[in-house]
């Protein structure tokens, strides 16, 4: 699937961690967007490739502003 374009200045992401690739995988009738990383969800790992996987996808710099050892966060762009 391909990653959404439009995207607000607040984003919710569902992150699976420990995949095998980094991947978008859909976005949740509630607009979250579920996102799977290689990364595993040890001394924040998973949050410095959520982040870079969105800087990837989107060219937008994204930081965490909450759920930082949950899988549910909430980002804002910087």
């Amino acid at each position: 699937m391909q990653f959404p374009t439009l995207l607000p200045d607040t984003i919710r992401v569902k992150v699976s961690p420990g995949a095998k690739k980094n991947e978008y995988i859909t976005t949740l009738p509630d607009d979250t967007i579920k996102i799977r990383l290689r990364a595993t969800p040890t001394d924040g790992k998973a949050n410095i490739a959520l982040v870079a996987f969105l800087r990837e996808e989107t060219q937008i710099d994204w930081e965490i502003i909450s759920g930082f050892t949950s899988p549910f966060k909430l980002l804002k762009r910087k």
